[in-house]
């Protein structure tokens, strides 16, 4: 008989083995699974979270999709703004044949009993006309007998009132500067030799002069209150009112407050306003102007220019296209080239150029990249309003002396001889060494174009010569230990690039002014540290060389119009600003062009 400690091991071996097995065919592990909450479905909690949420969410959107009723058949359509209301809110069409001999009184109260509205008439109304219409709706016929008869009419409670189109005022606010701007620009250029003066003063020689003027007088206010005051005259010189009389009628201007008083008749007033609100969108249109100037060191292959044909011809990998064609005509500077270029914001580029979502500006300057080494020497950014001129100035003024030696001989006496008074005087000089971009665009809004006067001007310093009249000046004062030599005044030799043109682009066009070279020659000293720099014999320790380099200029210029942010659809604010919230950038709300 087997002792009770025994029997106890054995019972606790075999139900080990209950458990292994158990374990091994996974049942033990489902029952035991503590994340089960509901044995008879095996769901956990998670899962009724999940289910409890997305039957929330559901019962939602039901409720919402019944309130709004959006189905297939229904799809949302684009908000569009309500049309303008008229005055007279009666769907009733009406058929009147007038004669002038009727009164226009009558004619008026029997169109306010078609329309269900009392009436107020002005007594001094005492005219006729002929007026015929045919199933017209009311609101039309009361604004034709309006005109006929010279009179104006509102709707106020329902009641409409009826008085002679006599004159009266009316205040405009405009937001025009006080300030009258005046530009003019000379380009001017003198070819051949002149051989002095004849004798009756005029210049011999062989001299040809070319000479571009461009003036612009700016008096905004002059020219607002001169279209005015000629709608006012027209209206004196043609219309009569009722009574027979002419009206009178004036326009005053505000400057400094920014008004536009107006006592006319109310045919008047709605012109001057459809006039001013023309005036005023034209006025404060902007374009953005952003201009690249790039230093192209051309490669061996290229050094004649960049070949503007091979971007033309797509032959880079490109997909860029000239808007206008590639024109060129040379200068005493070299071949100016010009062109406009659109297209490249969507550019694909090949290999080399893997980004397709850089500016037109930027992608403009990598193209560049292809003929050589590149090297920006500006990148200018500025606004600039309609019709107004625009300088962009990159350039530092040199200094220069301008010198003037008058003597004056004093008279000699029995004990001293005659001297010589001499007073140096000098001018201040200065000369801009550097780019200067005069721009003005006349902005286009209805077909989105920009037609641009552009004068681009580049200078720089290449020699110095000294001025000979001081030297023999002071050579002809015989000053005691003083050396003349010494002495000078040099002026800057100047070299320019300009060009002056008259272009129109679209809108987010890039415009191309290229071909503006120069060479460039550098020396190339190198030898033995120490050695190279000794006299004489430093030559044997050193070799000399010059390169040469050409470069050329390329300017880059994007215009852009830029909308009035006060040009807004009155609807489409009310509606951002009903439904937006606080982020109204989420509707991408743009202005009307």
């Amino acid at each position: 008989m087997c002792k009770p400690s025994l029997l106890v091991k054995i019972l606790y071996i075999i139900l080990l083995l209950f458990i292994a097995i158990g374990c091994k065919d996974g049942s033990l592990n489902k029952n035991l699974d503590t994340s089960v909450i509901d044995p008879s479905n095996n769901y956990t909690k998670e899962d009724y979270n999940n289910y409890f949420k997305n039957s929330a969410q559901n019962q939602h959107n039901q409720k919402y999709n019944e309130q709004f009723d959006y189905g297939d058949e229904n799809p949302i359509q684009p908000f569009l703004a309500e049309p303008v209301k008229p005055l007279i809110n009666s769907d009733k069409l009406v058929t009147l044949s007038v004669s002038e001999d009727i009164d226009v009184k009558d004619v008026l109260i029997e169109l306010a009993r078609l329309a269900e509205i009392d009436i107020e008439l002005d007594p001094k109304i005492k005219s006729g006309i002929i007026l015929k219409v045919k199933d017209k709706p009311l609101s039309e016929v009361v604004d034709r007998v309006a005109m006929l008869a010279g009179l104006r009419y509102r709707i106020l409670d329902n009641v409409l009132r009826v008085e002679i189109d006599t004159p009266y005022l009316e205040s405009y606010p405009v937001d025009f500067l006080n300030l009258t701007r005046t530009n003019k620009s000379t380009y001017k250029v003198n070819v051949g030799l002149q051989s002095g003066s004849a004798s009756d003063g005029a210049t011999t020689g062989n001299a040809s002069t070319s000479e571009i003027v461009a003036e612009q007088a700016g008096n905004l206010w002059a020219t607002v209150g001169q279209d005015i005051k000629q709608i006012v005259d027209a209206d004196k010189s043609i219309f009569k009112d009722a009574g027979g009389s002419i009206a009178s009628s004036y326009v005053s201007l505000n400057k400094e407050a920014g008004m536009i008083n107006l006592f006319a008749r109310d045919r008047v007033h709605k012109i001057a306003k459809t006039y001013i609100a023309k005036i005023k969108s034209n006025v404060s249109a902007q374009a953005l102007i952003e201009a690249k100037v790039v230093e192209v060191t051309l490669r061996d292959e290229f050094q004649s220019g960049i070949n503007w044909n091979m971007l033309e011809r797509n032959s880079v990998g490109f997909d860029i296209n000239f808007a206008n064609p590639i024109g060129s005509f040379t200068t005493g500077a070299g071949e100016i080239t010009y062109g406009v270029l659109n297209g490249l914001g969507k550019a694909s580029y090949n290999k080399r150029f893997d980004s397709t979502t850089t500016s037109n500006l930027i992608s403009a300057v990598k193209l560049m990249e292809l003929f050589g080494i590149t090297r920006t020497l500006s990148s200018p950014r500025i606004h600039a309003m309609n019709n107004q001129q625009a300088v962009l100035s990159f350039a530092r003024n040199h200094v220069y002396f301008q010198l003037k030696i008058e003597s004056t001989s004093q008279a000699s006496t029995t004990t001293t001889s005659g001297a010589t008074d001499t007073q140096v005087t000098s001018e201040l000089k200065t000369v801009p060494i550097g780019l200067i971009i005069n721009l003005q665009p006349s902005i286009n809004l209805e077909t989105n174009e920009i037609t641009m006067n552009i004068r681009p001007t580049i200078s720089k310093i290449v020699d110095n010569k000294k001025d000979p009249s001081i030297v023999y000046a002071l050579a002809s004062q015989s000053l005691e230990g003083v050396n003349t030599s010494d002495l000078s005044s040099e002026v800057p030799v100047v070299e320019i690039k300009e060009l002056d043109s008259i272009l129109k682009i679209k809108s987010g066009e890039v415009m191309v002014i290229g071909g503006m070279m120069e060479e460039r020659v550098a020396n190339t000293d190198s030898g033995v540290p120490g050695f190279k720099d000794l006299p004489l014999l430093g030559n044997l320790f050193k070799s000399s060389g010059k390169t040469k380099e050409i470069v050329q200029t390329v300017i880059f210029i994007k215009a852009t119009i830029v909308p009035s942010s006060s040009n807004y659809n009155a609807k489409d604010k009310e509606l951002v600003d009903k439904f937006g919230g606080s982020d109204t950038n989420q509707f991408n709300l743009r202005p009307l062009n």
